[in-house]
């Protein structure tokens, strides 16, 4: 997100008691602007629980280190918030286990999770075929 900031200042002058008096208040304006999300984010948002599922295939890792790996590989995807609400929901489905270690919660897979994993080529071709059907 990118944030600017802006002077605003406004001046108010008024007589009182036959003398002119001058007061000026500045204020500092932040101004937000939200950026089109890339084709990388969107895809990561749409698929974040298969990347979490496939960045766990021969690791176990605290979230900040999921997060960490998707910004070293694709660049900018989520934010950690986004990285961690994903892993509870694909904890509660059970297809990842989380153990407490000295670095926080760290996650890997179970054999559910394994098996949606080890079956991953043929999810990619499922998506592919039917993104050719949307687009032709």
């Amino acid at each position: 997100m990118n944030i600017k900031t802006h002077a605003l200042i406004i001046t108010l002058v008024f007589d009182m008691f036959g003398k002119t008096f001058r007061l000026d208040f500045k204020w500092m304006v932040l101004i937000l602007k939200t950026e089109k999300p890339t084709v990388h984010k969107r895809i990561f948002l749409a698929f974040s629980d298969l990347a979490i599922l496939a960045v766990l295939k021969n690791q176990t890792l605290i979230g900040y280190g999921i997060n960490k790996y998707f910004m070293e590989k694709v660049g900018d995807t989520a934010s950690l918030s986004t990285v961690y609400s994903t892993l509870a929901t694909v904890e509660r489905e059970g297809l990842i286990k989380c153990v407490r270690n000295r670095s926080g919660r760290a996650y890997s897979l179970t054999d559910e999770g394994r098996k949606i994993v080890d079956d991953m080529d043929n999810l990619v071709e499922e998506s592919k075929r039917f993104i050719d059907k949307l687009l032709t």
